[in-house]
């Protein structure tokens, strides 16, 4: 898979990912949370978007050890925010 594949995937996949994420922290549904969270973290590395990972990996540890919950949706909608940004930087350079 060469790169601008790797960009067409997460550009496709990440935002059904966060709508999901988005309805498990309404359900709080913490174990799945911090499932789906470490599961696309690699995603953003690939990607490049590296000013997320503090941010990922306070959800993570939140959701896993099910501490600081009110702060946890809070952050994924900077996460939200910031994704949809890269996305459209993405989708410019691919032009």
């Amino acid at each position: 898979m060469n790169i601008i594949e790797m960009i067409d995937r997460f550009i496709s996949n990440i935002p059904d990912s966060l709508a999901n994420i988005d309805k498990l922290i309404r359900e709080e549904d913490w174990k799945q949370v911090f499932e789906a969270v470490h599961k696309m973290k690699p995603s953003y590395h690939f990607m490049g978007i590296h000013s997320l990972s503090d941010i990922i990996i306070k959800v993570e540890k939140n959701t896993f050890h099910k501490t600081d919950i009110s702060s946890i949706a809070q952050d994924f909608e900077i996460i939200k925010r910031i994704t949809a940004q890269s996305i459209e930087e993405l989708k410019s350079e691919k032009e």
